[in-house]
């Protein structure tokens, strides 16, 4: 029994994510080493996956940006003269047919080298449960290595769950961390090996949430996973 209710569990959030009302053009995580004193423009796109207009919103959930940095948020349909702090929000122009919408981070680190991050969840005005997250990762320490596959350095399964994550590492880890969609850290486990962990995730409410794991203080690894 217990079988067929998972099943069917996992039957509906595929349903729910087929009806989703948008998705990224190419990816909602940017990684990026700032140049001192330089500018630079870090856009994502969303795609419009109606028939008819979408209306977005954003909202930040979690900003680690420097007070001496300098820069501003864009949406589709105007800029909103600096970055928003964690709470605040925001409405795009309304896009139509295969129109995309965009939030846009413009970014000076000035003379700054620390590492920072910006996470906005843009949702859909009409239904605020259809939401996903923008994440841009300014001068992490992942960058070192110039592995931009390292974000994908361990698998998580089963995902969708509603009991236990496992996950298994190809990277030395010491911990792995689960937050959710507004940047709270909700459970935190500590690796049995260097490579392996699991999170108990049954009391937890269902939705998505973001996983990433650690080593030395580094951010090794990042995935989103859906608890059911």
């Amino acid at each position: 029994m217990r079988l067929i209710i998972l099943l069917a569990a996992i039957g509906l959030f595929l349903n729910s994510s087929y009806g989703q009302t948008f998705d990224w053009v190419n990816g909602d995580t940017m990684m990026v080493k700032l140049e001192k004193n330089t500018y630079v423009e870090l856009k994502m796109q969303q795609r419009n996956l109606t028939s008819d207009s979408l209306k977005l919103g954003i909202e930040v959930v979690k900003k680690n940006i420097p007070s001496s940095w300098d820069g501003m948020v864009c949406v589709e349909g105007f800029c909103l003269g600096s970055i928003l702090d964690v709470g605040e929000k925001a409405s795009m122009v309304p896009v139509y047919g295969d129109q995309t919408g965009f939030v846009r981070l413009t970014v000076n680190p000035m003379n700054g080298t620390e590492e920072a991050e910006l996470r906005i969840r843009v949702y859909d005005l009409e239904n605020p449960s259809n939401s996903d997250t923008a994440t841009w990762l300014l001068n992490s320490m992942i960058l070192s290595i110039k592995d931009y596959s390292a974000l994908n350095s361990f698998e998580v399964f089963p995902n969708p769950a509603n009991d236990n994550f496992k996950v298994t590492s190809s990277k030395r880890i010491e911990k792995v961390v689960l937050s959710n969609i507004s940047g709270q850290e909700v459970m935190e486990s500590i690796a049995t090996d260097f490579f392996n962990a699991t999170l108990t995730v049954s009391g937890l409410p269902s939705g998505i949430y973001v996983m990433k794991s650690y080593n030395e203080g580094t951010l090794m690894g990042m995935k989103k996973v859906v608890v059911l």
